[in-house]
């Protein structure tokens, strides 16, 4: 482990990310519009639903059932889009291989 000073460590940072902020922009991006359609695919009607029947037991478990997928759905999607962008900036030119990771 190489020692570093505050310094040195934001300036580290920032060189990587004046390096790849079209790349990030870009897998940060498409991760959170695949997050937005699997969100309107997966919660578009359950909200609806809730209104519509307010007492019934049956529709609000279903509805926590659907917005705990869908939770764990975007947190896996978030994650794998930022775990390419780290994976890709440590090793810049190669297919970056982050199934290890997931």
């Amino acid at each position: 482990m190489v020692r570093m000073s505050i310094g040195a460590a934001f300036s580290e940072t920032f060189a990587f990310l004046k390096a790849n902020w079209m790349q990030m922009l870009i897998w940060v991006g498409g991760a959170l519009l695949v997050v937005g359609l699997l969100g309107y695919l997966l919660l578009g009607s359950t909200f609806a639903a809730l209104a519509m029947a307010p007492n019934d037991p049956t529709i609000m478990m279903g509805a926590f059932g659907k917005i705990g997928l869908f939770a764990l759905i975007a947190g896996v999607v978030l994650y794998a889009a930022c775990m390419l962008i780290w994976r890709s900036g440590l090793h810049p030119g190669e297919a970056p291989n982050f199934g290890w990771a997931l």
